[in-house]
This record gives structure tokens, C-alpha cells and sequence, in this order.
């Protein structure tokens, strides 16, 4: 449950950090439901005009730029975290980091898979 300093926090643009673990669950629990309701409805509303199979292609296109900057954010968090000695943080940002390359390597290969016949990577570039 937010308190006051959270709420006024959050009104006036700056983040909060939480120091209970059950918090932090609750928190990433409320927004995967809230992102959910808020955001699946529009996306499957966009994707309905989608007829073809090159129509995939450019909401792919921009899923892997999405990603692989999400990827790009938690790599320069890992690095900032070793630096500072947050050995074990920075252990699992770089396990994020790695899961969002993986995902974007998926990304690109349901991308490749959008052209009729094309053939498709079976291993992610070296």
C-alpha cells in the first residue's frame, strides 16, 4: 500500500523506492494487472486490421527497438550497479539483460517469419 511520502512522490514526478520486499511485490503485481487491463484491449484492437502476413512486420519491428532498448537500460544498470559494489543486483540485471536479448532474438525471428518463404535464423548472431 503506497503511504503519503509514496503518493507525493509520485505526484510530483519523482520515483520511490520501497524497502519492504512484500511492497515491491505488490507494486509489480498491481501494475502487471493494471497494465493488463489498460493496454491488452488496445493491442488486440490495433491488431485486428492486420490481414496479411507482412502485416506483422512493422508492429515487430518496432517490438525489437522497444526491447532491445529496454536491454540497452538494464546493461547500463548492471554496469552502474558493479561499480558501485552491488555485486549480487548487478548478477541479476545482467540475468534481465541477457532474458531481454533472448526475447529480442525471438522478436527478430517472428520478424523473419513474417515474409512468406524467407528463411528464418536458427541461431542467434555470435
Amino acid at each position: 500500500m503506497l503511504n503519503l511520502t509514496a503518493i507525493r512522490a509520485r505526484l510530483t514526478g519523482k520515483g520511490w523506492a520501497y524497502d519492504r520486499p512484500d511492497e515491491i511485490t505488490e507494486v509489480l503485481a498491481a501494475e502487471t494487472i493494471r497494465q493488463r487491463a489498460e493496454n491488452l484491449p488496445a493491442h488486440m484492437s490495433g491488431v485486428k486490421n492486420i490481414v496479411q502476413q507482412l502485416g506483422f512486420q512493422p508492429g515487430l519491428v518496432k517490438a525489437h527497438a522497444e526491447t532491445h532498448d529496454i536491454g540497452l537500460y538494464l546493461e547500463a544498470l548492471a554496469t552502474q550497479a558493479r561499480s558501485l559494489g552491488y555485486g549480487t543486483l548487478a548478477d541479476r540485471l545482467t540475468d534481465a539483460f541477457k532474458a531481454t536479448h533472448e526475447a529480442n532474438w525471438q522478436i527478430g525471428q517472428a520478424t523473419h517469419a513474417t515474409i512468406p518463404g524467407a528463411e528464418i535464423p536458427t541461431a542467434p548472431p555470435a
